[in-house]
C-alpha cells in the first residue's frame, strides 16, 4: 500500500472513529440522559460523577477520540516532514487526546462546574491543554506545512483552528453560555 493511500486509510478510520465517538455516542447518549443538552451542556457531563452513563461516554465515547488522536498523531509523525515546527504541533496535537483523557481519569463534578473539587479542577485543567494544545498544534502545522501542503489541507487546517478557537471563545464566554455546548 502507498504512503498517500496509508494516510487516506487513516483519515477514515480517523474520521469515522471522530464521528461515531465525538458526535453519534455523546448524541444518542445526550438524547437519553434526563435534563442534558447537546447544546448547553459540556460534553464532559456525560462522563460527570453520577451520571447515568458516565462509564459509556467514558469508554465508548471519549477513550476511542483519545485513541485515535494519538493514533494518527504517531502516523503523521512518521509521515511528515522532520521540521521543528511540524514536530511541535504534533506534540501540542497530543493536547486534544490529554483531554479527552483527562474526563475519564478525572471526571467532572455534577454539572461540571468551573471550580470544585481537586478533581474538578484537574479536570478543568487538562481541558484547557486540551484547547490551547489544538489550536497551537493546528496553527505549527499550518505554519510547518504552508510550503508542502495542498491548498485544500491549508484551508481545512485554517477552519479547523478557527473552530477550535470558537469554541474556546463559547466556553470562556458567560454571554454564550446557552450554547457552550455546542464547542
Amino acid at each position: 500500500m502507498s504512503h498517500a493511500s496509508t494516510l487516506r486509510l487513516a483519515a477514515s478510520v480517523f474520521a469515522m472513529t471522530l464521528l461515531t465517538s465525538g458526535i453519534l455516542v455523546p448524541e444518542l447518549l445526550g438524547a437519553v440522559t434526563p435534563e442534558y443538552s447537546s447544546l448547553a451542556d459540556y460534553l464532559s457531563a456525560l462522563g460527570a460523577l453520577g451520571a447515568p452513563h458516565r462509564l459509556v461516554a467514558s469508554y465508548l465515547g471519549f477513550l476511542p477520540v483519545a485513541v485515535s488522536v494519538t493514533a494518527m498523531v504517531v502516523l503523521l509523525w512518521m509521515r511528515l516532514p522532520r521540521t521543528m515546527l511540524v514536530r511541535c504541533g504534533l506534540l501540542s496535537v497530543l493536547g486534544i487526546a490529554v483531554g479527552y483523557l483527562g474526563a475519564i481519569a478525572f471526571p467532572c463534578d455534577p454539572g461540571c462546574p468551573a471550580t470544585g473539587s481537586l478533581r474538578q479542577s484537574i479536570h478543568n485543567l487538562s481541558g484547557l491543554i486540551e484547547y490551547l494544545g489544538g489550536i497551537a498544534g493546528l496553527v505549527l502545522l499550518h505554519i510547518g506545512l504552508r510550503a508542502t501542503a495542498s491548498r485544500a489541507v491549508r484551508l481545512a487546517t485554517l477552519g479547523a483552528i478557527a473552530t477550535v478557537a470558537l469554541g474556546v471563545v463559547m466556553m470562556s464566554s458567560p454571554e454564550l453560555s446557552h450554547v457552550r455546548g455546542a464547542s
